[in-house]
């Protein structure tokens, strides 16, 4: 969608004639209105774009084609701009340049952040707890406990927050 956005933004721009940019301009807002993303995407404009769009406005205007002004209102009043220093998204890191097309942008997330998710939910202390719950399973299914009790609860503490690891029998 970004892509679009983008070629349609040249062509809304000089050099193109007049009839060129009111076609991108429609184009821009068809694109806009239509896109399934939620939230929208928005199209990118650097503060020259921008001049050059309002002087376009005060052209159409002067010359009477009220309906092309219209759309840019309501391109404006939807907040359908987003106004950056470069017209372009510049990006620098080598894993954003690897996008798979056939993957959905939830995919992609996981791919890069897998391995955190897998450290961050499965450490040292999880398989501690394990070894500890057979262990004490173990002690309570042959008789051999110390105590009475028929539930056992083993806590471990990670930070400030308590968890229940496992709950015994």
């Amino acid at each position: 969608m970004c892509e679009a956005f983008r070629i349609a933004t040249d062509f809304f721009l000089p050099p193109y004639e007049l009839q060129y940019r009111v076609g991108a301009l429609y184009i821009l807002y068809a694109l806009y209105e239509t896109q399934p993303h939620k939230p929208k995407y928005k199209i990118r404009m650097c503060l020259d774009h921008w001049r050059s769009a309002k002087h376009l406005m005060e052209t159409l205007k002067c010359q009477g084609h009220l309906d092309a002004v219209y759309i840019f209102n309501q391109l404006k009043m939807n907040k359908a701009f987003i106004f950056t220093a470069m017209p372009k998204k510049m990006i620098f890191h080598s894993s954003y340049m690897e996008l798979k097309p056939e993957q959905n942008p939830t995919e992609r997330w996981l791919d890069r952040h897998r391995h955190s998710l897998i450290t961050e939910s499965f450490d040292d202390t999880t398989l501690e707890v394990r070894f500890d719950t057979q262990k004490f399973r173990t002690t309570f299914l042959k008789g051999k406990s110390k105590h009475g009790c028929r539930k056992l609860f083993y806590f471990c503490s990670k930070g400030r927050e308590s968890h229940l690891a496992a709950n015994i029998l």
